[in-house]
């Protein structure tokens, strides 16, 4: 089973996510920002990169560009607290800059697992 790196500047929420994927049988990496998330992605080269979009530092959309611009086949999930103005959705940003699909916080753990399962194909958790 390959590796999952989580990107997200909340405590809570980085534990949240592991606690989720290590007890479905993933190998976890963590990370507080887009700076310290490309340096774990390079080092460890994770089938999947979860991160959060709006974070100090290097946000998320930059992260998904550069980990796009590395030329890996790496999946990505983004997931962001609702962030949403009449002008701009962070989500559907996300997908543009090349997230493969996106997860609207706050979310279920199940809703977290049947998209991990997706992208990284069926039968990839162990239950």
């Amino acid at each position: 089973m390959g590796k999952i790196l989580i990107i997200d500047d909340d405590l809570a929420m980085r534990r949240t996510i592991a606690r989720i994927l290590e007890g479905a049988g993933f190998d976890v990496l963590i990370a507080e920002d887009g700076r310290i998330g490309l340096e774990l992605f390079r080092a460890h080269a994770p089938s999947l990169v979860i991160t959060d979009l709006l974070m100090p530092g290097k946000d998320g959309l930059e992260t998904i560009r550069d980990i796009r611009s590395s030329g890996q086949g790496t999946k990505i999930l983004a997931t962001s607290g609702g962030w949403r103005t009449a002008k701009l959705d962070f989500l559907s940003v996300a997908a543009e800059f090349g997230a493969d699909l996106v997860l609207s916080k706050p979310f279920r753990a199940r809703d977290l697992l049947d998209l991990v399962e997706r992208l990284l194909g069926p039968g990839v958790r162990r239950v």
